[in-house]
């Protein structure tokens, strides 16, 4: 867990903070897991809340720079290539607060486990209803690494 710092306002909400300081948290959270691992681990992507990516994306760093706050982070980093937006992450943190999380991509880090893909059955004539029976299974997220994967909540 990354403990996303207070900003000159005094809040960890990025509505509320600099483009540098939001470029801070950002870039925070990958080196926080970097450290942490010994440099084992360190992601590729930052998925934010859909507002806060809308903040990311669109605001400019300032000081008559034409560059906005994710490009500059996807600029300046040795290891962040992606940064994307995901609605479940409004909400998603401690006390209902909005989370962001960094992992890296590498399938030997995390993966979705599906033992039984989706099915179709021939659709059945019922009464007047045509049903479709339909299968399929998932075991979920599994990450055999715990510590590829950080959260920052609170932003």
């Amino acid at each position: 867990l990354y403990t996303v710092p207070l900003g000159a306002s005094g809040s960890q909400k990025f509505s509320t903070k600099t483009p540098d300081e939001i470029a801070k948290d950002v870039h925070g959270i990958g080196n926080a897991q970097r450290s942490s691992t010994f440099e084992i681990h360190a992601p590729d992507t930052v998925i934010l809340p859909i507002e806060q990516y809308g903040i990311v994306s669109t605001t400019r760093m300032g000081d008559g720079s034409n560059m906005t706050i994710k490009q500059f982070v996807l600029e300046t980093s040795d290891y962040i290539k992606s940064i994307e937006s995901w609605q479940y992450c409004k909400g998603a943190g401690a006390g209902g607060t909005d989370r962001m999380v960094a992992y890296s991509r590498n399938p030997s880090y995390v993966w979705q486990e599906v033992p039984i893909e989706f099915r179709q059955e021939a659709p059945q004539l019922e009464n007047l209803e045509v049903k479709v029976p339909c299968w399929a299974k998932s075991g979920g997220v599994i990450i055999p690494y715990p510590l590829s994967v950080s959260y920052g909540d609170g932003i």
